[in-house]
């Protein structure tokens, strides 16, 4: 049988721990503003925020082409097991697509588009699926963000934006 102090103990301990656990769980949830890094649970801070920004929208920008049609984004589990980089901006910015068919007798388009939200996705597996997604404001403030891009980048984008951020590559499978 415990005696008395060594349950106090263990109750402590017990409390402790999922107010941890807790802590923890709300931090992968939390969406704050400006840029936010969760990797592995954990909020991280970059060397240089300003850098690490310029590049993704540098990304946001260049890989409209890389554009894929899916509702999976693989955000909440990244950010437990991989990398997840967000930009959250107070005021929507603008960006430029540029939308090239790669047909010679059409020139490719500018599209000028507002842009709320940029997310990095960038998994441990070398051979998982980095993406890029682009969030836009949407017209009906009462329903879901409809206006959602999902943009494949490839390893080596996803480690530029890791080395910025201060964190480690992921590395080649070979």
């Amino acid at each position: 049988m415990l005696d008395k102090s060594m349950k106090i103990v263990i109750l402590i301990l017990i409390v402790v721990s999922v107010a941890f656990v807790s802590l923890w769980v709300a931090s992968v949830y939390t969406d704050v503003d400006e840029l936010s890094i969760v990797s592995h649970g954990i909020h991280v801070s970059p060397d240089n925020e300003s850098a690490l920004i310029e590049k993704m929208e540098q990304l946001a920008e260049e890989s409209y082409r890389y554009w894929i049609n899916t509702d999976r984004t693989g955000v909440n589990e990244n950010k437990l097991f991989g990398t997840v980089i967000t930009i959250k901006y107070r005021e929507p910015i603008g960006i430029t697509w540029i939308e090239d068919l790669g047909i010679a007798e059409i020139s490719p388009k500018s599209i000028p588009v507002v842009v709320d939200k940029i997310t990095a996705v960038i998994p441990d597996d070398p051979n998982g699926d980095f993406r890029l997604i682009v969030y836009r404001p949407s017209l009906d403030p009462e329903r879901y963000n409809p206006d959602r891009y999902i943009f494949v980048i490839s390893r080596e984008q996803a480690n530029e934006l890791l080395k910025l951020a201060g964190l480690p590559i992921v590395s080649s499978d070979d």
